[in-house]
């Protein structure tokens, strides 16, 4: 085999994975910049049908390449999205019936996918899973260590509260066990980390999070239900038109509460405001103003899945009150 052969076989290969890791990272940046037109989805169906095959699709990009950051944080902002737009909304009838159900199943999947991708970014950061457990009963240390290894950035931002926002979901979904509960204070200063940085970040994610920690755990669990509902109308307040507040509101403490009133008016006003929804959908004249309710497009997703989630509400009713 002459030299050249040889010199001209290595400059092939390597040439071929220069042209591979260019790809990957152009697509890579295009991907992370085109979840922002995700949010702006109106129809929950093709949310539903359309984003598994993205999602497989940036699972292969990480297969040829593992560090690359933008890749990992959109898997787990996907996967964190899709759990709760879809799995978990349909889930909800089962889970307010104590059936099993295999969406529960699914769930937890959805959400472990989520995790795995959120800590494999975190990593490349220099902060590991076992570094968060050893600071969780330090002052101050999971703040700390996530300030000295992270930025301001949307992708450092991204990155921490989808991991934050998946394991806390999946604390949630495993409540009745205590090795689960016992990472609580991790996800809260998480949350908190990216609530200094960035308070209003995706239009009040930080402030459910928030209201639900306080609402979701009795008493003599460190909770306070009293003060989780006032930081649900103050979010709901904040943020008029982002109609998961009221979701989340009726789903962590209202129908735990068995507040009956509450849940009526809850219940109503999203009536209404699913009735301006489907008014919405249809096409309309170019320069015809949409109403008040839809002009923030980046709150179209959110409200989709609130509309979505209310129907599912709506179809246990009678066993909720």
């Amino acid at each position: 085999m002459s030299k050249l052969f040889v010199v001209m076989m290595v400059f092939l290969f390597s040439s071929c994975g220069l042209v591979q890791k260019v790809a990957v990272n152009t697509t890579s940046d295009m991907l992370f910049d085109a979840t922002k037109e995700i949010e702006t989805e109106g129809n929950w169906e093709i949310f539903k049908d359309g984003v598994p095959g993205n999602l497989k699709m940036m699972e292969g990009m990480v297969y040829l390449q593992p560090k690359n950051k933008k890749l990992l944080v959109g898997l787990a902002k996907g996967y964190t999205g899709y759990a709760f737009a879809v799995t978990e909304t349909l889930y909800i009838p089962d889970q307010f019936k104590d059936r099993e159900s295999n969406l529960r199943y699914q769930l937890l999947a959805n959400y472990t996918k989520a995790v795995d991708f959120g800590f494999k970014f975190m990593e490349l950061n220099g902060v590991s899973f076992e570094d968060l457990k050893q600071n969780i009963n330090v002052d101050q240390g999971i703040i700390k260590l996530l300030d000295k290894n992270f930025d301001d950035s949307t992708l450092d931002l991204e990155g921490v509260l989808y991991t934050a926002q998946s394991l806390g979901s999946l604390i949630f979904l495993q409540k009745d066990q205590m090795k689960m509960v016992s990472l609580l204070p991790i996800v809260k200063a998480m949350f908190d980390w990216v609530a200094m940085k960035r308070p209003d970040i995706n239009y009040g994610t930080c402030d459910l999070f928030f209201a639900a920690y306080e609402a979701g755990r009795p008493k003599m669990l460190g909770g306070d239900p009293v003060k989780g509902k006032n930081l649900f109308k103050a979010m709901i307040n904040k943020y008029p038109n982002n109609w998961l507040a009221r979701i989340a509101y009726l789903r962590f403490y209202i129908i735990p509460m068995a507040d009956e009133e509450e849940f009526k008016k809850e219940m109503d006003y999203l009536k209404n405001m699913r009735e301006k929804y489907l008014a919405h959908i249809p096409w309309r004249e170019k320069g015809e103003p949409a109403m008040p309710e839809f002009q923030d497009k980046g709150l179209l997703l959110f409200q989709t899945i609130a509309i979505k989630q209310y129907e599912m509400l709506k179809s246990i009713e009678k066993d909720l009150m």
